[in-house]
């Protein structure tokens, strides 16, 4: 008797522990892919797509090459783009993250998106502003990718948010594709 009843409590706990793994394996798979029901933003001057958050009201400016977009919950998240701005502006920013990259790595990072090289930046405003910067250098120009959140928003403490952001960042990013 005694061991019918060893045998069934170990089958339990073999189960309750393949169940706590099939959680969290399925809860990584779907917080770090885009889901389908993502919108898509279409870049045709500079050639570029990318999806987005179907909660995320989108505003762009076409004469100034920028396109925005807001959460419309509570999380006051933010993505911004814009398109078509002068390599050489950036060059003393790409120096600086690459001297980030080789000292430490922590905060920046270089990959490339799409076979396009990518310069990946993390920095906190004075105002609180959480925010990931990527440079995505194309031949004669930058596209400049930036996802902020609002720290003093109650769900946007640190240190959660920067992994929150970074995920944000990297499941837009996996989408990106240049179409000309």
């Amino acid at each position: 008797m005694k061991q019918k009843w060893f045998v069934l409590i170990v089958v339990a706990l073999i189960i309750a522990v393949l169940g706590i793994i099939g959680f969290f394996v399925y809860k990584r798979d779907t917080t770090s892919k885009p889901q389908a029901d993502w919108e898509t933003y279409i870049n045709k001057d500079y050639g570029y797509s990318f999806k987005y958050p179907a909660d995320f009201v989108l505003s762009e400016n076409p004469s100034l090459n920028i396109m925005s977009a807001s959460s419309s919950n509570s999380s006051n998240y933010s993505i911004f783009v814009e398109s078509g701005l002068n390599i050489s502006d950036f060059e003393p920013w790409m120096g600086r993250i690459q001297e980030d990259v080789d000292s430490n790595g922590l905060s920046a990072k270089i990959e490339l998106i799409d076979n396009k090289k990518a310069y990946f930046q993390s920095r906190m405003s004075a105002e609180g502003i959480f925010e990931r910067n990527v440079f995505i250098v194309l031949d004669k120009s930058i596209i400049w990718v930036s996802v902020q959140a609002d720290t003093s928003v109650k769900g946007n403490e640190e240190p959660a948010i920067y992994s929150k952001i970074e995920r944000l960042v990297d499941s837009i990013l996996s989408t990106f594709e240049f179409v000309q």
